[in-house]
């Protein structure tokens, strides 16, 4: 998994300016267990320990149910001692025996966690047979991808200053108009100089009538490459380029070994994305976050909330550059 990586740990300990905790279990024979963890201090929204901010899903990996409850309790202990409100996990430890996913709750058990299903995760299997992973995509899919191309749209790696400024366009846009505060431009620029190499990431561009019309951010580690980031131009909306730039991506990653394509999470009340994603050949898989003390974390919104529609309605009127400079400050202390 991509957020257990190191070099994905210091960029969000970097980017959000927080203290890092990396708890470790090993004897004579090598590592048993590992956890990382960043401690969230913030005025605006309170102190909180984290596995981990801006990650999609993160939990303790083990060799043993035995193993991840030493790890969880020790979170446990660090999470009193910092004075948080709460300790979150995303996604129940790995051990061995617990199939593909993080699918072992066992530590959990009598420690008080509460379990939200929140959050859905997409998953397409490739391989270098890429006809059969088009094949295996909805048919209105397909033929989004071919009318894509048909009218034009170029579909490409992108580099150089220029393509990550129309990335961070396009981005801010999207967030605006979804009421949602973006990350800063900094954060992606490190983001693409700093992982260049297991993992590495990858800026893809789509063109139309010469203008950048859709732009993802994605990361390839360890036989999956992640969705990460992405945008789109609404007023190109009719020629598909996310379409296009989606297969693209998914072409190059299958054809170079990869062995899955990840979406990324989803709310489960966002039925429009959740249907999305479903139509491109994928299996669905539950992504549970673990809060003690029993509560539902600031990483989880309900799109029907009050707070919600006042916040996003707020945002969605913003001015441009009031919306990026208010996310600029903003960002960090909702990791």
């Amino acid at each position: 998994m991509v957020y257990h990586s190191s070099s994905w740990c210091k960029l969000v300990r970097d980017a959000g300016g927080y203290e890092p905790y990396c708890l470790m279990i090993r004897n004579a024979e090598g590592i048993r267990g590992v956890m990382p963890l960043l401690l969230i201090r913030s005025r605006l929204t309170g102190s909180r320990m984290v596995c981990l901010p801006f990650s999609d899903v993160c939990y303790p990996l083990a060799d043993s149910n035995d193993t991840a409850r030493m790890l969880v309790e020790k979170a446990l202990d660090l999470s009193r001692e910092e004075q948080t409100s709460y300790l979150e996990i995303r996604g129940a430890p790995a051990v061995p025996g617990s199939g593909t996913g993080a699918a072992s709750p066992e530590c959990f058990k009598d420690l008080e966690f509460s379990a939200t299903h929140h959050f859905n995760n997409y998953i397409i299997p490739l391989s270098k047979n890429t006809e059969a992973i088009r094949k295996a995509l909805h048919r209105g899919q397909r033929q989004q991808i071919n009318k894509s191309y048909r009218v034009g749209v170029q579909a490409r790696i992108g580099k150089g200053e220029n393509d990550i400024r129309e990335f961070y366009r396009l981005y801010l846009l999207n967030r605006r108009r979804f009421g949602i505060p973006p990350q800063p431009r900094k954060f992606f620029s490190e983001l693409l100089d700093r992982l260049t190499e297991n993992p590495k990431s990858l800026l893809y561009i789509a063109e139309y009538q010469a203008r950048t019309a859709a732009a993802i951010i994605a990361l390839r580690y360890k036989g999956v490459c992640y969705g990460k980031y992405g945008a789109a131009e609404m007023a190109f909306r009719s020629a598909f380029p996310l379409h296009a730039l989606l297969w693209k991506l998914i072409e190059d990653a299958a054809l170079d070994g990869e062995v899955a394509f990840d979406f990324g999470r989803t709310a489960t009340d966002n039925e429009g994305l959740n249907a999305f994603k479903s139509r491109w050949g994928t299996w669905c898989e539950a992504l549970p976050y673990y809060f003690h003390p029993p509560k539902e974390g600031l990483s989880v919104v309900k799109s029907d909330s009050l707070k919600y529609k006042l916040f996003t309605g707020v945002v969605r009127r913003l001015p441009l550059t009031i919306h990026e400079r208010l996310g600029s400050r903003m960002f960090r202390h909702f990791g």
